[in-house]
């Protein structure tokens, strides 16, 4: 969606267009009531990364003038609410708080790293602050701010994952 949705942006061809605004009714379609988006469009689970290249394609679409019904944002927004820790600003993959996504063998190669929260970071900025919600935005820009990616010469330790995305974060952010 999000590559389709570039190239329309590049182009301005009425068949990307087309193909741009199908693929955002995809988007809108698959998405968990109430919550986010998972690998399998079966509307039964989410996650945080699916749900932030997810959300990623929709903010893209809407600057592109194609429209995005307000539930998307505002499922976008209860799953962050109930994946975030207030306290802490962590953003859990599927669980609240929770450590993240990581392959068996990655679990003790990889530090915990904050992937998540800049994804989160990247979610809300996107799906905008309604009145009521709790601003958690600093809170989860402060632990990313504190917990920088970690660079390692061997390259045991570098989890590109949060490189992409904390760096797209704390641009889009303006963090610094």
């Amino acid at each position: 969606t999000l590559a389709v949705i570039q190239d329309f942006h590049m182009t301005k061809s009425p068949m990307l267009r087309q193909i741009a605004q199908r693929a955002v009714r995809f988007v809108i379609e698959t998405q968990t009531m109430g919550a986010g988006w998972r690998y399998i469009p079966e509307r039964k689970q989410s996650d945080t990364s699916v749900t932030t290249w997810m959300a990623l394609g929709l903010a893209a679409a809407g600057k592109e003038d194609i429209e995005i019904p307000d539930t998307a944002w505002a499922g976008i927004r209860v799953w962050l609410l109930k994946k975030t820790d207030l306290t802490t600003g962590r953003v859990g993959y599927r669980e609240r708080g929770d450590r993240g996504a990581r392959l068996a063998d990655g679990v003790d190669k990889f530090p915990p790293q904050e992937a998540m929260a800049a994804c989160g970071l990247l979610c809300r900025l996107a799906a905008g602050k309604k009145a009521g919600d709790p601003d958690v935005s600093k809170k989860v820009a402060e632990r990313l701010r504190s917990r920088l990616p970690t660079w390692d010469d061997e390259g045991r330790l570098v989890d590109q994952y949060y490189w992409f995305f904390g760096t797209l974060a704390a641009t889009s952010a303006d963090l610094g």
